[in-house]
């Protein structure tokens, strides 16, 4: 069946028109079999694809789930089941999720509020976006202090306050040339630029909400330098809230677990830290004590062999060489990981180390590295299997 998608036309998007959409009705154009799924291009469709780093609307088409949305040379393409009873043709009505729909609405717009109070502080450009169901990051690329990310997250819920207008449009090809907006890369044909005034004016191809009140609330939950810049998360309307509380809930639980007040906090995780540092200087020299204690008492031997079961790295290498002082040809320390399992440590200066790294991982399954007089790694076998192999070498 001919249709007007092979005659190189783009599904229109009603979105574009609509975003406070939610039902449709479309004539289906064209049904494809991949990959175990149909794929559905319709003349018109309130579904966003993926496309500009945010994920694409939910919903159910012809009353099937649509499980993707993506848009290839302006067909934006429907992911149905492959059981999905759907025919060239045919016209379907389709329903999106707004919940969710909602939720994108509301963090895009708060992006490009962020994105447009740093190109006016900062100069600095939006060179990364990602917003799914379950998080936005925006990449800037330029480095913003601490100081300088909370006042503009204070500058962001102002302008929410103030309830500002969002308008979305395609300026005619004469008046986009005078415009000066924000734009991630170069575009083809017609070119839909988000308005909001006084702040922001970005190309952009995703649906927004009307107006600055509708984000809600925006927070910034994270940030780290990324490239050169800074990457921020950012949460915006009800997943602002649920992060406020949620580390609310963390802040009361660390009140009560430590006995003070919320601004008391990171004095008394200061002063633990200290206390955990000093028990720790107190365990490593009784350990130290210990170690010299057990090598003082062994007796020469052309190979020592110890097994432990609770050393870090730190005190098993400090056991090996203190053992060295009385090993004649090896002196080799054995830490049990997990059942028939060790962590290894050897040294020896006349052995060949290197073969012996390559008979232990023929014989015991050894992974590791390392050259005389010093090999380490992990291998698998019995204690008693191990220990009667190094006596012997």
């Amino acid at each position: 069946m001919a249709c007007f998608l092979e005659e190189k036309e783009v599904t229109k998007k009603l979105y574009d028109e609509a975003p406070y959409g939610k039902l449709f009705s479309a004539r289906v154009e064209q049904v494809k079999d991949e990959k175990g799924t149909k794929q559905v291009a319709l003349s018109a469709t309130m579904f966003f694809p993926e496309e500009g780093g945010q994920s694409p609307d939910w919903g159910t088409l012809a009353g099937y789930e649509v499980q993707d949305v993506q848009i290839k040379e302006g067909i934006i393409w429907h992911t149905l089941p492959a059981a999905a009873a759907i025919e060239e043709g045919q016209t379907v009505e389709g329903c999106i999720d707004f919940s969710h729909r909602y939720e994108l609405m509301r963090h895009h717009s708060g992006e490009h509020l962020l994105s447009g109070l740093v190109h006016q502080r900062y100069g600095y450009q939006n060179v990364g976006f990602h917003l799914t169901e379950e998080v936005m990051t925006v990449d800037y690329d330029g480095v913003i202090s601490e100081e300088e990310l909370f006042e503009l997250e204070r500058a962001a819920n102002e302008a929410i306050w103030k309830n500002i207008r969002i308008q979305c449009g395609y300026p005619e090809a004469e008046r986009l040339k005078e415009l000066e907006y924000r734009s991630k890369k170069e575009i083809d044909g017609p070119v839909r630029l988000v308005r909001i005034e006084g702040i922001d004016l970005c190309a952009c191809c995703a649906p927004h909400v009307a107006s600055t009140t509708e984000i809600g609330a925006l927070m910034i939950t994270g940030w780290e330098n990324y490239k050169g810049g800074v990457r921020l998360t950012v949460s915006c309307g009800m997943r602002a809230i649920a992060m406020m509380q949620s580390q609310r809930a963390v802040v009361k639980e660390s009140m009560r677990a430590l006995s003070v007040k919320a601004e008391e906090i990171p004095e008394a995780i200061a002063r633990l830290k200290e206390e955990l540092q000093g028990e720790k200087g107190k365990k490593a020299a009784l350990l130290t004590q210990l170690i010299e204690k057990k090598a003082a008492e062994m007796e020469s031997a052309p190979v020592l062999v110890a097994f432990e079961t609770e050393y870090d790295a730190n005190a098993q290498r400090q056991l090996m060489n203190a053992m060295g002082e009385k090993a004649e040809k090896l002196a080799a320390v054995l830490v049990q990981t997990e059942e028939a399992t060790y962590r290894y440590m050897m040294a020896s200066n006349v052995l060949d180390m290197k073969m012996l790294q390559g008979t232990l991982k023929e014989t015991f399954a050894a992974k590791g590295g390392g050259k005389s007089p010093m090999i380490q790694g992990t291998l698998v076998g019995k204690r008693e299997d191990i220990e009667a192999f190094l006596k012997q070498v």
